[in-house]
């Protein structure tokens, strides 16, 4: 029988990402997009540092087959009317997307072949509810996969202040929330904890200029500026949002 796959995406309003809203994110720059074994190989809890960052639900669509189908979750209609226009422009006749909440998941237990979260405990925080959240829609022998970041590597050449401060700050933000910029190192211990050896695949990329993601810094400086104001005044912020601009315009 084919896989049943759920997969949960909120980036707090940055970017309609429910893995499938916004196709120009996936890119196939990154290796682990191209490769069902970026999901599939991963055995009880399988740990994944940006590894499958671009994995979206048309490409899981084609894993599962015809006969699998692909669940995605998210509690945010906007990321939800999003995802479900580029299924219905894609296509995608084995996707079928559904409001709930990860804390309080409405979703039958024991129903799904695998389970992928992504980018839920870095933001969200609350890593043993999520873990038990997942476990418990698996079927026996199901798969638990997980992605999450450590914003350690995340650097950039030549330096740039002000997209290096706000990127101090987004982390700062986010602990404050009860969240983990470095959630990607805990995974091991928290999946321990519900007595699973994960296996651990990580994966750094190196953006050219120009690239999308290198306005990450700026876009979660708009999404979460309420947070951010706690922090620093609104003309520092704003200055730095000026300055990063600024920076990312630089050749190089």
């Amino acid at each position: 029988s084919g896989h049943n796959v759920i997969g949960r995406d909120e980036l707090f309003g940055v970017e309609p990402e429910v893995m499938v809203a916004h196709p120009k994110h996936f890119d196939a720059d990154k290796p682990a997009a191209k490769h069902p074994d970026a999901i599939g190989n991963q055995r009880e809890g399988g740990d994944q540092q940006e590894a499958g960052e671009e994995t979206r639900h048309d490409q899981v669509g084609q894993w599962v087959g015809p006969e699998g189908e692909v669940v995605g979750t998210d509690v945010d209609d906007a990321l939800l009317d999003a995802a479900r226009q580029f299924v219905d422009t894609e296509g995608l006749g084995n996707v079928v997307l559904v409001k709930d909440d990860l804390f309080a998941s409405q979703l039958e237990s024991s129903s799904f072949d695998l389970v992928h979260g992504r980018f839920e405990i870095g933001p969200l925080g609350r890593g043993p509810e999520q873990i038990s959240s997942h476990l418990r829609l698996l079927r026996p022998g199901g798969t638990v996969v997980l992605e999450e970041w450590d914003v350690s590597p995340w650097r950039l050449n030549p330096r740039a202040p002000a997209l290096e401060r706000l990127i101090e700050l987004i982390g700062e933000a986010f602990v404050r929330s009860g969240g983990d910029p470095h959630a990607g190192r805990q995974l091991l211990e928290l999946l321990r904890g519900f007595e699973i050896d994960g296996d651990v695949r990580a994966e750094v990329v190196a953006l050219p200029p120009g690239h999308p993601y290198l306005r990450v810094p700026l876009q979660f400086a708009a999404a979460l500026q309420e947070r951010l104001l706690s922090l620093v005044t609104a003309d520092e912020l704003e200055q730095l949002r000026k300055d990063g601009e600024a920076e990312l315009e630089e050749p190089g």
